[in-house]
């Protein structure tokens, strides 16, 4: 099968996840110092973390998608490739879903600012989502499977895109038209 036109508008989708990062890849700890009662001497140990202010949780956001980002143009790339290359486009989904899961796990380890966190939340679920469909694109056997992933895909990253867009939004970062 051919990859048709709707593929290739679907293809067009995908760029809605991308998120708009910038160069900076910012990790920001959180470790406070614990101290004792009065007579023993001070103690330090890691605890919780506090919260991120929201410059920091922004620099946090950026680095953390910009993995995810840089797999968008190869999968953009492999989808509308002619002829198409199934192993190309599974190559780029397998990359995309292991950025996917990569960015879900630093969004989970993060403790955002409690403005951020509930939109986050969110965030991770539809990325959980989103994992789905790359997975199945990841491993399609035939041109078909493929296709039909991606648009499983593009259906399930527009929900993922509003809710990054959101958080860019109250990160104060750029939301940008096709990215989150």
């Amino acid at each position: 099968m051919r990859i048709t036109w709707a593929a290739v508008c679907a293809a067009g989708a995908v760029m809605v996840l991308a998120g708009c990062s910038s160069a900076q890849h910012s990790q920001a700890a959180g470790v406070t110092p614990v101290s004792s009662s009065s007579s023993s001497p001070a103690v330090s140990s890691s605890s919780a973390p506090a919260a991120l202010t929201v410059a920091q949780a922004a620099a946090a956001y950026t680095g953390a998608v910009a993995p995810l980002n840089a797999t968008i143009a190869p999968l953009n790339a492999a989808a509308t490739a002619v002829p198409f290359d199934l192993a190309r486009a599974k190559r780029a989904a397998g990359n995309a879903a292991t950025a996917n899961r990569a960015f879900s796990a630093g969004l989970l380890a993060t403790r955002w600012p409690a403005a951020v966190q509930p939109t986050i939340d969110q965030l991770v679920q539809a990325l959980a989502q989103d994992q789905v469909s790359l997975s199945a694109m990841a491993n399609a056997a035939t041109e078909n499977a493929w296709s039909a992933a991606l648009t499983a895909y593009n259906t399930d990253s527009l929900h993922a895109a509003g809710l990054a867009e959101l958080v860019r939004e109250k990160l104060g970062l750029s939301v940008a038209p096709t990215n989150p």
